[in-house]
C-alpha cells in the first residue's frame, strides 16, 4: 500500500466517499498524487482538515489528524528515547569522556 492509499484509509471518512473527498484535497493544496512524500503531504495537512470537517464530527476530525500527522513522520525505525531530568546533567560528561574497560 503506497503513502497515499494509507492516506485514504486512516482518513475515517466511508470508504465510499474517501478516495474523492482525498484527492479534492491534494488538487486544493496543489499536490500531485502519484509519487507521495511525507513531506507533500505535511503541505496537504491543512485541506485534509478542511475535508475532513465536512465529514466527520470534530473529535473525530483531531484524532484522524492525529493518524495522518504520524504518517508524516519517518518510519527509520529510530526509537525515541526520554531521558529523566535527572540524567541529563550526566549527558554533556557522557559524550566527551568515553567509557573505559578494565585496564
Amino acid at each position: 500500500m503506497n503513502l497515499f492509499e494509507r492516506v485514504i484509509s486512516e482518513c475515517g471518512i466511508a470508504p465510499i466517499f474517501a478516495e474523492n473527498a482525498v484527492r479534492r484535497a491534494f488538487a486544493r493544496a496543489g499536490v500531485p498524487t502519484e509519487r507521495l512524500t511525507r513531506a507533500a503531504l505535511v503541505r496537504v495537512l491543512p485541506s485534509l482538515r478542511q475535508t475532513l470537517a465536512t465529514y466527520l464530527m470534530p473529535r473525530e476530525v483531531e484524532e484522524r489528524m492525529e493518524v495522518l500527522e504520524r504518517l508524516t513522520r519517518s518510519s527509520s525505525g529510530l526509537v525515541k528515547i526520554d531521558l529523566a531530568a535527572e540524567h541529563l546533567d550526566d549527558l554533556p560528561t557522557a559524550r566527551s569522556k568515553p567509557k573505559r574497560g578494565p585496564p
